[in-house]
């Protein structure tokens, strides 16, 4: 954040560059997410991505404020930052809320889908039920005991494959919805620079005819 700061207070026509060097380090993080969850996922797995997070985070946010309050007239003082804050928190409540709704939204969908196939006619199910009971079973428990703890295992096994990919679906989604800003800001900016180059082009155009005339 620091480091873009001082680069837009410099010159502020590396925005757009800081911006779409931010989405791009957002939609690699994302990704990097998709691709890494996994039931043995270590903290040491979640460093590197974290870390391109918070990287992302300070691009991307900082012009914004930076333009923001830049943008706003002299008399309103300290009033900008006060209603930066209260903004920026409550983005952060709905982020979480929304983040909670689509957690629940995808591990009750993948929850359905693995439903759907525990069946008595799943071969793959009745094998593993079938494991889960004789292991039970030479513990020393009796059938019923067995029978009731290998369905309570299958079920934990169905939650937690349900909650992981319920989380890759989530980062998938928010890979196509960052990859989708940032062509977008990819091609505004290379629209404004060829418009640019034009105006610029026909400015010593008009120059040289100028000169020429004279």
């Amino acid at each position: 954040m620091f480091i873009s700061g001082k680069l837009i207070l410099k010159n502020k026509k590396v925005v757009p560059a800081i911006l779409i060097i931010g989405f791009a380090i957002l939609l690699s993080y994302h990704l990097w997410m998709y691709n890494i969850l996994t039931p043995d996922l270590s903290f040491g797995d979640l460093v590197a991505p974290v870390f391109l997070q918070g990287a992302a985070s300070g691009l991307i946010f900082v012009p914004i404020m930076i333009f923001t309050l830049t943008s706003l007239p002299p008399t309103t003082g300290m009033t900008g930052l006060i209603v930066a804050a209260y903004v920026r928190f409550i983005t952060v409540l709905n982020v979480s809320a929304g983040f909670y709704n689509l957690q629940l939204y995808y591990s009750q969908l993948f929850k359905e889908r693995f439903l759907i196939h525990i069946t008595n006619s799943d071969n793959l199910a009745g094998e593993r039920l079938a494991l889960l009971r004789q292991l039970f079973i030479s513990k020393g428990m009796s059938v019923g005991q067995a029978e009731s703890l290998a369905n309570l295992n299958l079920n934990k096994a169905v939650v937690i494959q349900s909650q992981l990919l319920g989380n890759k679906g989530i980062f998938l989604s928010m890979s196509a919805a960052v990859a989708i800003i940032l062509v977008i800001l990819i091609i505004v900016v290379g629209v404004a620079i060829v418009k640019k180059w034009g105006t610029e082009g026909q400015i010593a155009y008009g120059l040289q005819v100028f000169k020429g005339r004279r």
